[in-house]
Protein backbone atom coordinates (compact mmCIF):
# COMPACT_ATOMS: atom_id res chain seq x y z
CA UNK A 1 0.00 0.00 0.00
CA UNK A 2 1.08 3.62 -0.41
CA UNK A 3 1.48 4.05 3.36
CA UNK A 4 3.97 1.17 3.61
CA UNK A 5 1.54 -1.39 5.00
CA UNK A 6 0.59 -4.80 3.67
CA UNK A 7 -2.82 -6.45 3.64
CA UNK A 8 -2.77 -9.66 5.65
CA UNK A 9 -6.38 -10.63 5.07
CA UNK A 10 -9.78 -9.36 3.99
CA UNK A 11 -13.26 -10.21 5.28
CA UNK A 12 -15.48 -9.29 2.33
CA UNK A 13 -18.69 -9.97 4.25
CA UNK A 14 -17.77 -7.34 6.82
CA UNK A 15 -15.77 -5.17 4.40
CA UNK A 16 -12.79 -5.16 6.78
CA UNK A 17 -9.13 -5.58 5.93
CA UNK A 18 -6.29 -6.40 8.30
CA UNK A 19 -3.10 -4.38 7.78
CA UNK A 20 0.45 -4.69 9.14
CA UNK A 21 3.57 -2.62 8.56
CA UNK A 22 5.70 -3.93 5.71
CA UNK A 23 8.10 -5.62 8.14
CA UNK A 24 5.08 -7.03 10.10
CA UNK A 25 6.55 -6.45 13.57
CA UNK A 26 6.70 -3.51 15.95
CA UNK A 27 9.51 -5.06 18.01
CA UNK A 28 10.21 -7.92 20.40
CA UNK A 29 9.01 -8.57 23.93
CA UNK A 30 8.05 -11.29 26.35
CA UNK A 31 4.39 -12.32 26.34
CA UNK A 32 3.28 -9.99 29.14
CA UNK A 33 4.82 -6.84 27.66
CA UNK A 34 3.45 -6.88 24.09
CA UNK A 35 1.35 -3.81 24.84
CA UNK A 36 4.58 -1.81 25.25
CA UNK A 37 5.56 -2.65 21.66
CA UNK A 38 2.14 -1.50 20.45
CA UNK A 39 2.37 1.71 22.51
CA UNK A 40 5.74 2.54 20.89
CA UNK A 41 4.34 1.91 17.41
CA UNK A 42 1.44 4.26 18.15
CA UNK A 43 3.68 6.89 19.76
CA UNK A 44 5.87 6.91 16.61
CA UNK A 45 2.79 7.00 14.33
CA UNK A 46 4.21 3.97 12.51
CA UNK A 47 3.35 4.24 8.80
CA UNK A 48 1.27 7.33 9.61
CA UNK A 49 -1.18 5.51 11.90
CA UNK A 50 -1.86 5.59 15.64
CA UNK A 51 -4.37 2.75 15.84
CA UNK A 52 -2.00 -0.26 15.95
CA UNK A 53 -2.94 -3.13 18.26
CA UNK A 54 -1.89 -6.65 19.20
CA UNK A 55 -2.80 -9.45 16.83
CA UNK A 56 -5.58 -11.83 17.90
CA UNK A 57 -5.08 -15.57 17.71
CA UNK A 58 -7.35 -15.90 14.67
CA UNK A 59 -5.49 -13.06 12.92
CA UNK A 60 -2.11 -14.63 13.84
CA UNK A 61 -3.26 -17.87 12.23
CA UNK A 62 -4.24 -15.94 9.08
CA UNK A 63 -0.85 -14.21 9.06
CA UNK A 64 0.98 -17.55 9.34
CA UNK A 65 -1.09 -19.02 6.49
CA UNK A 66 -0.45 -15.99 4.25
CA UNK A 67 3.19 -15.56 5.28
CA UNK A 68 4.72 -16.24 1.85
CA UNK A 69 2.44 -13.61 0.29
CA UNK A 70 2.89 -10.80 2.81
CA UNK A 71 6.23 -11.07 4.62
CA UNK A 72 9.33 -9.35 3.23
CA UNK A 73 11.92 -11.60 1.54
CA UNK A 74 14.37 -11.29 4.43
CA UNK A 75 11.80 -12.96 6.73
CA UNK A 76 11.00 -15.92 4.46
CA UNK A 77 12.00 -19.56 4.89
CA UNK A 78 14.29 -20.32 7.82
CA UNK A 79 14.46 -16.60 8.64
CA UNK A 80 10.75 -16.52 9.58
CA UNK A 81 10.74 -15.68 13.31
CA UNK A 82 8.45 -17.00 15.98
CA UNK A 83 5.87 -14.37 16.85
CA UNK A 84 3.28 -13.90 19.57
CA UNK A 85 -0.47 -13.83 19.30
CA UNK A 86 -2.51 -12.25 22.10
CA UNK A 87 -3.70 -15.69 23.23
CA UNK A 88 -2.49 -17.95 26.01
CA UNK A 89 -2.15 -21.67 25.42
CA UNK A 90 -2.87 -24.05 28.30
CA UNK A 91 -0.70 -27.14 28.21
CA UNK A 92 -1.29 -29.93 30.76
CA UNK A 93 2.46 -30.54 31.11
CA UNK A 94 3.85 -27.02 31.04
CA UNK A 95 1.02 -24.86 32.42
CA UNK A 96 0.04 -21.65 30.67
CA UNK A 97 2.18 -20.66 27.72
CA UNK A 98 1.90 -17.82 25.23
CA UNK A 99 0.60 -18.86 21.82
CA UNK A 100 3.22 -18.35 19.15
CA UNK A 101 3.38 -18.85 15.39
CA UNK A 102 5.99 -18.67 12.71
CA UNK A 103 5.68 -17.98 9.02
CA UNK A 104 3.61 -20.68 7.30
CA UNK A 105 3.45 -22.69 10.54
CA UNK A 106 0.74 -23.64 12.99
CA UNK A 107 0.41 -22.48 16.57
CA UNK A 108 2.86 -23.60 19.21
CA UNK A 109 3.24 -22.73 22.87
CA UNK A 110 6.24 -20.70 24.00
CA UNK A 111 7.33 -19.78 27.49
CA UNK A 112 5.85 -16.39 28.33
CA UNK A 113 9.26 -15.15 29.48
CA UNK A 114 10.76 -15.64 25.98
CA UNK A 115 11.33 -12.55 23.87
CA UNK A 116 9.57 -13.05 20.52
CA UNK A 117 8.52 -10.78 17.67
CA UNK A 118 5.30 -8.85 18.22
CA UNK A 119 3.14 -8.25 15.15
CA UNK A 120 1.29 -4.95 15.17
CA UNK A 121 -1.89 -4.73 13.13
CA UNK A 122 -4.73 -2.39 12.40
CA UNK A 123 -8.14 -2.92 10.84
CA UNK A 124 -9.82 -0.74 8.29
CA UNK A 125 -12.32 -0.81 5.49
CA UNK A 126 -11.52 -3.08 2.58
CA UNK A 127 -11.51 -1.13 -0.64
CA UNK A 128 -12.25 -2.37 -4.08
CA UNK A 129 -9.61 -1.37 -6.59
CA UNK A 130 -10.56 -1.33 -10.27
Amino acid sequence: MKDGTVVIGVDLRKNIALFAPENIFGGNSDFDHQDGVVAKANAKSMNGHKDWRRITDKEASTLAKNWKKVAPPELQGDAAPLFWSACTDTNKYFGVLGRSYSGNDSAAGAGQQNSLAVPVVRSGPARRFN
